[in-house]
């Protein structure tokens, strides 16, 4: 029988918003923002997390479709007009997901044109939704209603083809949505919000002002504004997944588009992943299949993102001793941190290292470990790495042994075996 000795001090984090909410837009339809939402939802409710994926493509919607619900439990054409009294009542399980789905409304005026008020009480229920994160699906268009859903994101994922005009479109959404933004953080009727109006109003002089330019004249018509519309504007980063590309394409459209976006918005782009051309994707489609991309790089580094925000910093380590063959084993694993983005388990004895395993943030790993937090993968690694000595899974040789050098370190991302 083995025996060990725990001593694993842990602090408390400071808990972020939730639910979280992750938007995907853009400019122009049929570039794949749904199938980019179903994966982004799929990738973090494997990863553990309890996750609502949302169709807010008004007048449009057909995500039920893409995830093989035949008949959802209502739409969102119910939750406006009043059949139903919260979106909790449209919560569609999806089980060979692990989501929950919100069916979008069909074309009728009311979905398509909501109003202010609709809008507003949309936006109230979205977040109440008893989830860790939801991802909205938006639809394909800069009209006020999408940018103001796209402004509840925490997370803005805007999706692209290398088209010239899907990138042309894009770059529209992107300053339509800071102009947006901007006009929100002013205080209504306000001189601000008047600037902001001209700049969006086509038959206007100003509307072909530049963002550096709309902010010095800010400052010189509002100033008692400015200062919180350049807080609006300071520190809004976007995320960009570029469809239907090798990855040598994608990158040359995200450093075009994050070129123009950095000259002309002030405003950083992150480039997300990107989605290779897979014929089988349109077939899975096409026989009524979800479209499932096997850990697409964009969704995996989106939940890097989420668990950071989750868990700020990194998370507490695990010390323990154990015997092992008479002899006493010193082992701890810790978070290396967002860096890194990886776990490191180290084996002791006497000061000396006998094996060292590393395991990235990502690995498919740890979707055995039952949850998203860093701590509870910490806390995994851990174990397993214990059991797996302890069953002699992991070979491990004592100093000592006569003729026998103590384990290499293993090469950075091997996971241990179960």
């Amino acid at each position: 029988m083995a025996e060990s000795t725990r001593n694993a001090s842990e602090t408390a984090a400071p808990q972020p918003e939730r639910p979280l909410v992750c938007c995907v837009g853009g400019g122009k339809g049929g570039t794949g923002k749904s199938v980019v939402s179903l994966n982004l939802a799929r990738q973090l409710a494997k990863e553990g997390f309890k996750v609502v994926l949302a169709d807010l493509d008004l007048g449009g919607a057909n995500l039920h479709i893409l995830a093989g619900v035949e008949h959802p439990r209502g739409t969102l054409r119910d939750f406006f007009g009043g059949r139903v009294e919260s979106l909790v009542d449209l919560l569609t399980p999806v089980p060979q997901m692990q989501i929950h789905l919100i069916a979008g409304g069909d074309e009728a005026a009311g979905v398509v044109q909501p109003g202010a008020a609709r809008k507003q009480k949309l936006v109230r229920h979205l977040r109440r939704l008893d989830a860790d994160v939801v991802v909205c699906d938006l639809g394909g268009n800069s009209s006020l209603d999408t940018l103001d859903l796209f402004h509840l994101s925490h997370f803005g994922v805007l999706v692209t083809t290398p088209e010239p005009t899907a990138v042309k479109n894009t770059y529209g959404f992107m300053k339509a949505a800071l102009l947006r933004r901007l006009w929100r953080a002013c205080p209504p009727h306000s001189a601000c919000r008047a600037l902001l109006d001209r700049v969006w109003d086509p038959e206007s002089t100003d509307v072909d002002m530049s963002i550096l330019e709309l902010l010095q004249k800010l400052r010189a018509e509002s100033p008692d504004h400015a200062q919180q519309v350049e807080r609006a504007h300071a520190g809004w980063t976007l995320d960009l997944v570029v469809n239907m590309v090798d990855p040598e394409l994608g990158e040359r459209v995200y450093q075009g588009l994050a070129s123009v976006a950095q000259r002309f918005l002030d405003l950083r782009l992150n480039l997300l992943g990107h989605v290779p051309t897979d014929e089988s994707l349109r077939e899975s489609i096409l026989r009524g299949q979800p479209p499932l991309l096997n850990r697409p790089g964009f969704a995996v580094r989106l939940w890097e993102r989420v668990a950071g925000a989750f868990e700020p910093g990194m998370a507490v380590g695990v010390n323990e001793e154990i015997r092992f063959r008479d002899e006493v084993l010193h082992i701890q694993t810790e978070d290396l941190g967002p860096e890194a983005a990886a776990y490191l388990t180290l084996v002791y004895m006497g000061g000396r290292v006998l094996l060292s395993k590393r395991v990235e943030w990502s690995s498919s790993f740890f979707e055995r470990a039952g949850s998203s937090l860093r701590q509870e993968r910490v806390r995994f690694l851990h174990r397993t790495v214990v059991q797996a000595i302890l069953s002699g899974r992991i070979p491990l040789t004592l100093p000592g042994a006569e003729g026998k050098r103590p384990g290499n370190a293993d090469t950075e991302g091997e996971r241990p075996r179960p």
